[in-house]
């Protein structure tokens, strides 16, 4: 079984609120959650963030987006994402192998779930124990998709110590490639632009492409 977990917060440096502000008519996670949704070869979703931010999944249930939301440990995101895996296991009663990593500032995921599964089969093919897509040649920030192997998760959790890879959840396993068989998923082309939220001006441009690409599908029906 391979699980989708989205992080997210509301209290954004740059942008606070941001997860939950509404974009072209909904808030901006939601977007992020339909696309690993829509992702053919994820098997279950999950949102987690941390216990103080309780109000993030109530607005996104209101906007129903409904999914599996997992509470955790304000600072610790890695504590977070293995607390959460643990918590999926015992809840489906399955074999869980992989976990997926999203954040909830990559709208445009909703129009393009097909890089969720093409991380996830490049990650199988190669039998890889962590997969990601943002390389030298990979595509731009905003498609950002990482997938980890459950024990790799368990692994680090486990003897990460510093606070940077307790904050970051993938940084020990990009910093340590002698320890693990990483593999990248890159593009044929450069990208010098990004489709990921951290800025007022960020939200505005990514929710113009939103607002042009839901015109598009109509004219497409």
């Amino acid at each position: 079984m391979i699980i989708t977990l989205i992080q997210t917060r509301l209290k954004s440096n740059r942008l606070p609120g941001k997860c939950i502000k509404s974009m072209a008519g909904h808030p901006m996670t939601s977007y992020t959650l339909e696309g690993a949704k829509a992702s053919k070869l994820n098997h279950f979703t999950g949102l987690i963030y941390p216990s103080c931010d309780n109000e993030t999944f109530s607005r996104l249930y209101a906007d129903k987006c409904f999914c599996y939301s997992h509470e955790g440990n304000e600072d610790d995101v890695l504590l977070r994402y293995y607390a959460a895996l643990n918590c999926i296991q015992n809840l489906t009663k399955e074999n869980i192998t992989n976990v997926i990593r999203i954040t909830s500032d990559c709208p445009m995921l909703r129009f393009y779930p097909k890089v969720i599964d093409e991380v996830i089969q490049k990650h199988l093919l190669n039998n890889a124990d962590f997969t990601h897509n943002r390389g030298v040649n990979g595509l731009p920030s905003g498609l950002d998709v990482e997938i980890m192997k459950s024990d790799v998760l368990a692994y680090v959790n486990s003897i990460a110590d510093k606070k940077q890879d307790r904050e970051h959840v993938t940084t020990f396993i990009k910093n340590n490639p002698k320890q693990f068989k990483i593999y990248e998923v890159n593009s044929i082309f450069k990208f010098d632009y990004k489709w990921s939220v951290d800025t007022i001006e960020d939200f505005k441009r990514v929710e113009d492409i939103i607002k042009i690409l839901k015109i598009r599908r109509e004219y497409e029906r």
